[in-house]
């Protein structure tokens, strides 16, 4: 991590955490992502060791819940591309009246389990 105060511009902030904006406004809204610092009217910059920080915290609690024994959560894409599915055949299961793929919520953020999903897939054929 960088001990100055680097300041960074969205675009940067993008490339560096995967978000797009309006998904790190709606952090930022949630308390769960660092604010930017306002420098004018329309231009805002973000603490480069916030940042850094933040993603090493997400990397922290992903290590701690390996080393719990818990099961890594993939987001929709990723467990689209795991099983070989498209992303809204899981969209469309989570809008359901009876969903049957089991979906773990983090907030409005869908994760799954893989193998319980690959369970609730082999059930369906």
């Amino acid at each position: 991590m960088s001990s100055s105060l680097t300041l960074l511009p969205l675009p940067a902030v993008e490339q560096r955490t995967g978000y797009k904006k309006s998904k790190l406004y709606a952090l930022i809204d949630e308390g769960r992502f660092p604010k930017p610092v306002r420098l004018g009217y329309k231009a805002v910059r973000f603490v480069e060791a916030e940042i850094d920080a933040w993603i090493a915290a997400r990397i922290a609690e992903r290590d701690e819940a390996l080393a719990a024994g818990n099961p890594a959560l993939l987001n929709t894409r990723q467990i689209a591309e795991a099983t070989g599915r498209s992303e809204s055949f899981f969209a469309k299961d989570r809008k359901a009246q009876s969903p049957r793929i089991p979906v773990i919520w983090r907030g409005a953020v869908a994760r799954y389990d893989q193998q319980a999903v690959l369970v609730a897939l082999e059930k369906q054929r």
